[in-house]
This record gives structure tokens, C-alpha cells and sequence, in this order.
């Protein structure tokens, strides 16, 4: 290619706003993924391309480089490629076509050939395009890529798919920052989810029942039904019970990933009394992960719906050794249940900061 060619396509480039570090990190980015690539006449297009692409930055003068330092890698970078290309086009299929690298247009130079020709296309399709083309790619072929994954997260994130986004975040890793993309999404989703509304959280389905001041409370939508509220049959408060134990321990642990659990709000859960016998429960420790009390069902109760069938709460029953618990008919039942006992299910609920 001519300095006078080579100039050309500099100028063309400007006009797109492409810097020749990111032009650089572009074709890094490209390059890195071509391993995934199946068809070997796709693989030799994109290595005529890269070759075509670092044989331009390898021509910058010190002056129009700039700040960009890998214009001498970019030369053994164009070398490599052309290696790659040139063995790669002794496995073509016959019907496809040979490509030189000077017949080769970047995209600079397609832009002034549509402008002279008359095909030029709106700014806004060719975008549009290009965009569902690299979507197109990435999915096919890098999502097991972590770097990549992240970058898809993003595509999707902006597209609407937040579900997938979050995962492809998770993927891609705590040190590119997935991890913390990951939550931030998933506070977005949760803090724009109407009230009674099923949302994503951790490893679990969980169901919206409150937003109040950058926080939303959430209650679990799949009860757990073999879990005891204590483990003997004895008098025993919230503040004390194994269940306590359990959900801020184990359950805690395994059932969100990384960062998760830092968002949930610690909870200082409020009194308790059983207004039938006036047994009393005064919790004295603040948890992240708790149960209803008989209040919180009459509050949330419509919400709830059948959710609170046969559910336990951690008002005191008649006496200390028992809980209130939701019948199957829905009604709350102040003679309690056994604190030792499995019947009643256990929803655990959360407290979420969402800013």
C-alpha cells in the first residue's frame, strides 16, 4: 500500500472517530476469538483483514501514532497474520476466491467507495448491522470466552435480556469486574419489579413484597419443608433458635454468589406477641435472612396469597416451645406449632439494597 493510500485511510478513519489504540484493542479483540472460528474461509477473511488493518497501524508515523506504542508489534502482528492467511488459503474450497491484501477494503475505505458510487447507507442501519453482526458472533462462538462473556453481558444488558446478561457477567469473573456487574443489574431488575412480582436473586426465585427507601423486601418463592424451627423441644426465642442459625449460616452461604450476600441489609427484627396468650418475642440481634412474624403476615398477606399456607412464623404460640403458623385454610393460628416439628414450612425473607 502507498504512504499516499495509507494516508487516505487515515483520514477516513478519523472521520469515524477510531483512535489507533482503539483500532488496536479492536483487532486484539477479534484476534483472540478467531480460535472459535469453524469454517476455515471465515477464519482466512478475518486473517486478510487483520493483516490488511496492522499493516496500516505499522505505517504510522511518529506523529500521527501519537500516544499509541504498538505500531512495531503491529508489524509482527501483520506478519503473523499474513502467515496465518497464506496457509490458510491453501485449504480454501475451490469456489471461494482468493483475496490480496490490497484488494482488501478497511472499513474507512468502503465508506469513500459507497460515497463515490452512490450506495452509501444511513449512518444508523450500517450501525444497526454491524451491531447485530458482532451480537451474532459473540454468541456463536465466545461465550465460553470469559473477556468476551463480559462483553456480551454488556450486549445484553442494553438489549433487554437482563437474565442473561447477569449470567454472562457472573462467567466472565471477578477480576473483569462480572462479578460486580452481575449484582448491579440484578438490583436494577429487582428495584423496577412491581410489588407480588417473581424475581432472580442468587440460586433462588424469590417474590417482591415491599420497596421502601432504596431497599426492597423479598420472601422466597419455593418454601423449604424440612427444616425445624429448633432443633429440641424446649422454650426458645427467635435470637436463639437453630433455624436462625441455619439461615444466616449454611443457607446464606450457598444460596447466593459472590457479592450477593453483601447486599443484603443486616435486619433488626422488630417484637413480637402473640395478642391471644401474650407470649412475647424481643429479638436482640440484627440477621440478613429471617421469617414473618404474625404482623408481617397481616401486612403482606394479600401479597402472600397461598404462598402463606402452612407457613411458620416466629411469633411465640401459646407457650415458648411453639410458633404461630399459617394454616391451609390461610388463617394464622396463635396456639402455635412445635418448635422441634417439620410441618410448617420455612420462608426465609431478605431485605435487599438495591442502590
Amino acid at each position: 500500500m502507498s504512504s499516499a493510500e495509507r494516508k487516505q485511510k487515515r483520514e477516513m478513519q478519523k472521520l469515524m472517530n477510531r483512535s489507533p489504540e482503539e483500532r488496536f484493542n479492536w483487532l486484539m479483540s477479534l484476534k483472540n476469538g478467531t480460535g472459535c472460528i469453524l469454517l476455515v474461509e471465515d477464519k482466512y477473511r478475518v486473517y486478510r483483514r487483520m493483516e490488511t488493518e496492522f499493516d496500516d497501524l505499522a505505517g504510522l508515523t511518529p506523529e500521527e501514532a501519537g500516544d499509541f506504542s504498538h505500531v512495531e508489534e503491529c508489524a509482527a502482528l501483520r506478519d503473523e497474520c499474513k502467515t496465518i492467511a497464506d496457509e490458510l488459503e491453501k485449504d480454501l474450497p475451490e469456489d471461494i476466491p482468493v483475496i490480496s491484501r490490497t484488494e482488501m477494503m478497511s472499513a474507512g475505505q468502503r465508506q469513500e467507495h459507497d460515497k463515490n458510487s452512490g450506495n452509501q447507507k444511513p449512518n444508523v442501519f450500517r450501525w444497526v448491522l454491524l451491531g447485530i453482526l458482532v451480537f451474532g458472533i459473540a454468541l456463536a462462538v465466545c461465550r465460553k470466552i470469559p473477556v468476551t462473556r463480559g462483553l456480551i453481558g454488556e450486549v445484553e444488558n442494553f438489549i433487554g435480556i437482563k437474565s442473561l446478561a447477569i449470567k454472562s457477567f457472573r462467567v466472565s469473573g471477578e477480576e473483569n469486574g462480572g462479578w460486580d456487574r452481575a449484582l448491579e443489574v440484578e438490583k436494577q431488575v429487582i428495584a423496577s419489579a412491581d410489588i407480588g412480582k417473581k424475581v432472580k436473586f442468587g440460586k433462588l426465585d424469590w417474590v417482591i413484597l415491599d420497596h421502601k427507601n432504596d431497599s426492597t423486601l423479598l420472601i422466597v418463592k419455593e418454601a423449604i419443608k424440612d427444616r425445624a424451627y429448633h432443633k429440641h423441644s424446649e422454650n426458645v426465642t427467635w435470637s436463639n433458635s437453630s433455624l436462625r442459625k441455619h439461615l444466616n449460616g449454611s443457607f446464606l452461604k450457598h444460596q447466593f454468589f459472590p457479592k450477593e450476600a453483601d447486599a443484603i441489609a443486616d435486619t433488626e427484627s422488630a417484637d413480637t406477641e402473640n395478642e391471644s396468650f401474650f407470649t412475647k418475642d424481643t429479638p436482640t440481634m440484627k440477621d440478613k435472612v429471617f421469617i414473618a412474624s404474625e404482623e408481617d403476615y397481616r401486612k403482606y398477606g394479600e401479597v402472600l396469597g397461598d404462598m402463606s399456607k402452612n407457613m411458620r412464623l416466629r411469633t411465640p404460640g401459646k407457650t415458648m416451645d411453639t410458633t404461630v403458623f399459617v394454616s391451609a385454610l390461610n388463617e394464622a393460628i396463635d396456639q402455635g406449632f412445635p418448635v422441634d416439628q417439620k410441618g410448617a414450612y420455612v420462608r426465609p425473607m431478605i431485605w435487599v439494597n438495591t442502590k
